[in-house]
C-alpha cells in the first residue's frame, strides 16, 4: 500500500479531495489520448486474460494525469500487448506482460496484482503477521538487529536466506513491485514480503558475519516466530482491515518526545492529536517523528498533521491531477507545537510520508534525517478492481513540493545522513533511531531551514 490519494472502488472520476482548485493544465507537446473513443479501436484477439488488459489499459488512459501518457503510442501498445496477452497460457505470464506495459510509463505507484497477490497486499487479514526478525539495510545489505538477535548472538549478521531461498534470488523476483522502485526500497519490499507469515509459523533465516563481541561467525540458520499485526483496523476502498498503530513516548532525561505511526489514515487523527497533547503535557521541548516503514495513505492527511506543528499558514506543495490541482495548504494553529522537529526516514518511507517530510523541510519547519533517504515513490494514486479479481494501482497525479521539486525517483532530501557504526548493531535494539536521538542531543541548532543537502554525518556511539 503506497497511496497518496484516497482509494476507491470501481471507475469514475478522480477522487474527491479537500481544497481542490480547478486549473487548466499545460498544453501537451505530444498527442493527447483524452478524447480517444475506445469503442472505435479494433477488437483484440480472444483470450482468457484480454479483458483484464482492456480494463487496465482504459483506466490508465482515462485517469493518468498526463493525457499524452508520456508521449507513448497508447493505442499501438494496446494492440501489441493484446496479442501477447491473448497468447499467454497462465495468469502469471499475462500479469507479467501487463506489468511490462505499465512499466513503460517509468513511474512508481503503477502496478497490477493477480487475484491471490492482490488479496495479500490489500487485505489486513487478522491471521496474517510478520516474522519477528528485525533488520536494517546498510550499504545495500540487510543486517540483523533487535533484542532477540542480540540474545541469540546474531545481531549485526547479514541476512543471507529466508526459508532456504537466497536474498539475491528473492530480490531478482521482484514480484509486486514497480520496475522503477529504487534498489534499497526494492530489497526492503522483497524481504517484507518474504517475511510475511501466519501466527504459529516460523521462518528459517540463514545469517552470517557476526558473533560474540563482533567476531566473525560461520553461516547458520535460526528459526524465528511470527508476530501478529496488532492495531485498530481501518478500511478505505480496496484497503481492508489495515492495522493502524500510533506510538508516543518521552525519551527519559532529554525533553525529546517520539511519535511514530505506521500509515496515514484519517481515523487515526484523534489518536495522533491525543499523543501530541500527552507528549506536550509531559514537558516535550523537541519532537522526533519516526516515519520509517510508513508507506503512505491519504494525501490530504498531511494538512491536519502539519497544523499540529505550524503556527502560521503555509503550503506543503500541491498534487496536480489531470483536471485540477489540490493545494496542500495548512491553516496555522496559534497553539501548535513550536519546538524543533526532526523527521526520521528510511527506504520504506514512501508516498504521503515523503510528501509530508519534503514539504515540512522545504518550509524550514523540520530537519530530515536517516541512514539513507526515502523510497522516492511520491505520486498520488488509487487502487481499482480488475475483472478477474486482481487489482491495479495507478497514478492519478503528480506531486510538487514547495521548493518546486519532488521526492519521486530520488527520495526526500536529507539534512543529515546517519552513519551507523556496525558495532552499534550488536549493542542497540534500534541503532538508527539511537543515531537520530544522538544527533538531536548533540546538534547546536535545527537544520530544517537549510535548503540544500548536507555533508554532515551523525554517528551513533557504540
Amino acid at each position: 500500500m503506497l497511496l497518496a490519494a484516497a482509494c476507491r472502488r470501481g471507475g469514475g472520476d478522480a477522487p474527491s479531495l479537500d481544497q481542490v482548485e480547478p486549473e487548466v493544465m499545460a498544453e501537451p507537446a505530444c498527442a493527447s489520448w483524452a478524447s480517444l473513443t475506445p469503442d472505435t479501436l479494433p477488437a483484440l484477439p480472444n483470450g482468457p486474460y484480454v479483458e483484464t488488459l482492456e480494463v487496465a489499459w482504459e483506466l490508465v488512459r482515462r485517469r493518468h494525469p498526463d493525457p499524452t501518457l508520456r508521449c507513448l503510442p497508447w493505442p499501438e501498445l494496446r494492440r501489441e500487448y493484446g496479442e501477447k496477452i491473448a497468447a499467454a497460457t497462465t495468469r502469471e505470464e499475462a500479469y507479467a506482460l501487463l506489468n511490462e506495459l505499465l512499466g513503460s510509463l517509468k513511474e512508481s505507484h503503477i502496478y497490477a496484482w493477480p487475484p491471490q497477490a492482490a488479496g495479500r497486499r490489500i487485505d489486513g487479514d487478522g491471521a496474517i503477521g510478520r516474522s519477528e526478525a528485525r533488520f536494517v539495510i546498510l550499504d545495500g545489505a540487510p543486517r540483523m538487529v533487535g533484542e532477540e538477535a542480540r540474545a541469540r548472538g546474531y545481531a549485526g549478521a547479514v541476512l543471507m536466506e529466508v526459508d532456504g531461498v537466497e536474498i539475491a534470488a528473492l530480490h531478482e523476483r521482484g514480484a509486486g513491485r514497480p520496475p522503477s522502485m529504487r534498489g534499497d526500497a526494492r530489497l526492503r519490499a522483497t524481504l517484507d514480503e518474504a517475511l510475511r507469515c501466519r501466527e504459529g509459523q516460523q521462518r528459517g533465516l540463514k545469517v552470517a558475519g557476526a558473533g560474540a563481541a563482533g567476531t566473525p561467525s560461520p553461516p547458520r540458520v535460526v528459526q524465528v516466530g511470527c508476530a501478529p499485526l496488532h492495531g485498530a483496523r481501518v478500511s478505505l476502498g480496496h484497503l481492508r482491515e489495515i492495522p493502524t498503530r500510533v506510538r508516543a513516548e518521552m525519551i527519559p532525561e532529554t525533553g525529546i518526545g517520539s511519535l511514530a505511526f505506521n500509515v496515514w489514515m484519517l481515523p487515526m487523527l484523534p489518536t495522533i492529536r491525543e499523543a501530541m497533547r500527552s507528549l506536550r503535557a509531559q514537558g516535550m521541548t523537541e519532537l522526533l517523528i519516526d516515519l520509517r516503514g510508513n508507506p503512505g495513505g491519504v494525501g490530504s492527511m498531511v494538512m491536519p498533521v502539519g497544523r499540529m506543528l505550524i503556527r502560521a499558514d503555509a503550503s506543503l506543495g500541491e498534487l496536480r491531477m489531470r483536471d485540477h490541482v489540490q493545494r496542500l495548504v495548512v491553516a496555522g494553529e496559534p497553539d501548535a507545537f513550536a519546538g524543533p522537529v526532526t523527521v526520521l526516514v528510511d527506504e520504506a518511507t514512501a508516498s504521503t510520508s515523503e510528501i509530508f517530510a519534503q514539504g515540512m523541510r522545504d518550509i524550514g519547519r523540520v530537519s530530515v534525517v536517516g541512514a539513507q533517504t526515502s523510497a522516492g515513490m511520491a505520486l498520488p494514486s488509487v487502487i481499482e478492481a480488475l475483472p478477474d479479481g486482481g487489482a491495479l494501482q495507478l497514478v492519478v497525479g503528480y506531486h510538487q513540493s514547495p521548493s518546486r521539486g519532488a521526492p519521486e525517483g530520488r527520495g526526500v532530501t536529507l539534512d543529515v545522513t546517519l552513519d551507523v557504526d556496525p558495532a552499534a548493531l550488536m549493542t542497540q535494539d534500534d541503532p538508527v533511531r539511537a543515531a537520530a536521538l544522538h544527533w538531536m542531543l548533540q546538534r547546536e541548532r535545527p537544520r530544517g531551514s537549510e535548503r540544500g543537502p548536507s555533508d554532515h554525518r551523525a554517528r551513533v556511539p557504540r
